[in-house]
Formats: structure tokens, sequence, C-alpha cells
């Protein structure tokens, strides 16, 4: 099996994040798509607004009707800050012949050699890179050292200007959040204030 790795903190889950996970299974032909909301984040400096169970919820909502989208528990599951190697390795174990391709953004691209053990990720799976305005595939090839962009696909542009940290500021300020994300994510939020 092919089978996209979308991580990420979710808070909230939005048309953007589906969007990239649609072109990615589309594009490479990935047979699945697993989102991971993390538990506890190891780069932030302040942890996600809604807690863990609330991201969780908010995956399920969001992918529930795609028949090739499913959520995984495997970090958020985990009281200690998960690692990406850590995770892929758990994911290998539990599944070792499918193919992985772990879903990432552009400026996550620039940043892997900073991340823990970048080599070693590389060797579990390769990566899907989702473009943004400035850093194209070009852009990302010039930048990139060789032994990650032979290992990594970039997927066909996409311009979506959606962001969670825009959506949190809508809901605390009263304004509309319809067409940024599904209705189901909305509900949940409201139901439980969750960015009140």
């Amino acid at each position: 099996m092919r089978l996209g790795i979308f991580g990420g903190t979710f808070d909230p889950i939005h048309f953007g994040h589906l969007r990239i996970a649609e072109t990615a299974r589309e594009a490479l032909a990935l047979d699945r798509v697993m989102f991971i909301p993390v538990g506890a984040p190891v780069h932030r400096a302040r942890p996600p607004r809604a807690g863990r169970e609330h991201r969780y919820a908010m995956c399920i909502a969001a992918t529930d009707t795609h028949p090739d989208f499913m959520v995984s528990r495997i970090e958020t599951e985990n009281p200690e800050p998960s690692y990406t190697l850590d995770t892929l390795q758990r994911i290998h174990a539990e599944r070792p012949d499918d193919h992985l391709h772990l879903i990432i953004g552009a400026d996550e691209a620039v940043a892997f050699p900073t991340w823990h053990e970048p080599k070693g990720i590389l060797a579990l799976a390769r990566l899907a890179v989702a473009t943004r305005p400035g850093l194209d595939r070009d852009a990302l090839y010039e930048r990139l050292p060789e032994w990650q962009s032979e290992h990594m696909d970039v997927l066909p542009p996409l311009h979506i200007g959606i962001s969670s940290t825009d959506i949190r500021a809508r809901f605390l300020d009263g304004r509309s959040v319809r067409y940024l994300m599904p209705d189901e994510v909305r509900i949940h939020i409201e139901k439980y204030a969750l960015y009140g």
C-alpha cells in the first residue's frame, strides 16, 4: 500500500489541510492518507489551543466521509512529545510492506535538515512537499541539499490562503468561518467553545 502520512497540530483542521491531502493522494497515487494530530508538539513554544482529544475529534469529523482518509491516535495517545522519526518507526513496524510518503509544507521542507534525524526519516519515507507562493518547485530544489531533494516529490501547486491562526482569530472576534472548514468541524468548535 502507498500510504501518505500527514501530521500536524490541526488546531483546527481546515479545507487547506484537506486539499493538500487530496492533492497528495491524487498526484502520488496514494491508497490512503493517514492524518496524525500531534499530542505534544516538539518544536512549539506554546501548546495547541485545543486539547489533543478535540483536535483528534475534529480530524475525524473533517475526514469521515472520505473513503481514503483515516485518522491515527499514534501521537495523541502518547503523553510524551513524539519526533517524526519515532512515529514513522512505529508505523513501519505495524505496516512493514507499506510505502510511506510524509506530507509536509514548503517551509517545513526548508527546515527539514534541522529536524531530529532527518536522514533516518528519509530511510523510512519519501517527502511529499506542498509548495506555497515564493517557495515553488524550482525555489525548493535550489535551497535544499541533494540528499533531501532526491527523496522528495513536489506536489502540484495549491494556492489556498487559509490558516489555522486566522481561523482561531475569527472565532475570537466573532467573524464568519464559513467555507474555511467543514461544517462538522465548525460545529464541534462551537459546541465546546474551543477558540472563544
